[in-house]
């Protein structure tokens, strides 16, 4: 089975250095960050990356961001970074497509 990541923070710095090793080893990766700018590049490099705009501070943006990548199958989350500073514990998530 093809390993799904998803990653925060991710279309530019360590969060991209962490995608671009999980697509280097065929993971299927979907990420989400706040700088547009940042995310136009990565798409532009990443062309098969589902790479979307979300606001770590917004709950209600993280959770729906959350549902969409979760609804497409087994995921395991890496990384994630609470707007507060705090580093969230990694986690596995068995969801049904």
């Amino acid at each position: 089975m093809q390993q799904r990541v998803i990653i925060t923070a991710a279309a530019s710095g360590i969060g991209r250095t962490v995608a671009s090793a999980f697509i280097a080893q065929g993971a299927r990766v979907h990420i989400c960050d706040i700088d547009e700018a940042a995310l136009s590049g990565f798409r532009r490099d990443f062309p098969d990356v589902v790479a979307t705009h979300v606001d770590l501070g917004d709950a209600a943006a993280i959770a729906a961001w959350m549902d969409a990548a979760l609804a497409n199958g087994e995921f395991l989350l890496r990384e994630l970074r609470r707007p507060d500073g705090r580093w969230m514990r990694s986690w596995q998530a068995d969801g049904g497509a």
